[in-house]
């Protein structure tokens, strides 16, 4: 799994320049972890592990340009571009050429019951609302990337959904959602994160809900 944080860690590999690509970029990294940091216009600082970014380069002219940040869907990360995307997951790096990413995650589809289960996303025109289950939980902690966007920082919440406000419903959103337990005096214990992406959609019933979790 990759670890994609806005906060870049480690230091540079070497100086910044324009690459391959035709941008800026600085290699940053350790021993463990290697970044490409990129500064793409119209999008800002881009921040792509070394293996999409090497798929990036072998696939340059039929790729084209980022237009958005990694984001995660299931045990997926994605990153998509003019003409394509890149996904890397269970251990490979795949450059699809001729369409955008299309979300693998399910929501109601848990098959893992030690974290939350995202159970239904709900629209209006200008808000999304996504609902869980999990058994018990002192608090749950909810990250959450809007496309084309930068990936939020987490908010703690106390109830088991989470709505965000002017949401525009032609987009695609994503959320990671944890349970924890908190400890007097002590650090809270938590599950692992779940991300789940909702796809835009096309079309709203008036003001009422719509569950784009099924069809």
């Amino acid at each position: 799994m990759l670890n994609y944080a806005e906060d870049v860690a480690g230091c540079p590999l070497a100086d910044t320049a324009v690459d391959i690509t035709g941008f800026r970029h600085t290699p940053i990294g350790d021993r463990i972890v290697r970044d490409h940091v990129y500064a793409i216009p119209g999008l800002g600082t881009l921040v792509i592990p070394d293996d999409m970014a090497r798929a990036w380069h072998a696939q340059l002219k039929d790729l084209g340009t980022p237009i958005d940040f990694p984001h995660p869907d299931a045990q997926t990360w994605f990153l998509n571009f003019e003409r394509g995307h890149i996904a890397h997951g269970s251990g490979s790096t795949r450059a699809i050429i001729g369409h955008r990413y299309e979300p693998v995650s399910k929501i109601g589809d848990c098959p893992m019951t030690d974290r939350p289960c995202v159970v239904a996303a709900e629209r209006t025109e200008d808000t999304l609302a996504v609902v869980w289950s999990y058994p018990d939980a002192d608090a749950f902690n909810v990250q959450w990337w809007e496309e084309r966007g930068r990936p939020r920082k987490g908010v703690e919440v106390a109830a088991r959904r989470y709505t965000v406000r002017d949401a525009d419903p032609h987009r695609t959103y994503g959320f990671s959602v944890e349970a924890c337990q908190k400890r007097f005096l002590g650090r809270s214990t938590c599950t692992p994160l779940v991300p789940v992406v909702v796809p835009a959609v096309r079309s709203l019933p008036g003001r009422g809900f719509a569950d784009v979790g099924h069809p």
